[in-house]
């Protein structure tokens, strides 16, 4: 498995001395797009350092991610939310996808429709209103 885009929370950033306890990342596919291969990313996954748990989720046939985000949780910043925009190439649509980062599997929480089209490999930040 293919792994790109590690990230953690924020928080960690501020000490660059503590390991971090989540990462999630990016599952790639290689596909040929216009005569050339690319690698397209298909799923997201989380590893849990306290657990050693590594869990991942693919998007399903023709749905395409960009960098997932994690948001955490006000009440938990090692846990919280993943966000992804995914590209519905079958309909040629793009969503944002929300998943509990405590539990890929379950699917996402809610999926957001977007007016326009986020091209796969588009990438983001979350920027609290705090």
């Amino acid at each position: 498995m293919d792994c790109e885009f590690p990230t953690m929370p924020d928080y960690l950033l501020a000490d660059l001395g503590d390991i971090p306890l989540l990462l999630v990342k990016g599952i790639t596919e290689k596909k040929e797009v216009d005569g050339k291969e690319s690698d397209l990313f298909k799923g997201i996954g989380r590893f849990d350092k306290k657990t050693k748990n590594f869990e991942s989720v693919e998007m399903g046939p023709a749905n395409y991610v960009s960098e997932p985000i994690m948001v955490s949780s006000k009440d938990d910043v090692e846990n919280g939310y993943i966000l992804t925009v995914v590209y519905k190439s079958d309909v040629h649509k793009s969503e944002v996808w929300i998943h509990d980062s405590k539990d890929l599997k379950k699917g996402p929480l809610c999926k957001i429709a977007l007016a326009g089209i986020i091209p796969p490999g588009f990438h983001g930040k979350w920027k609290s209103a705090e």
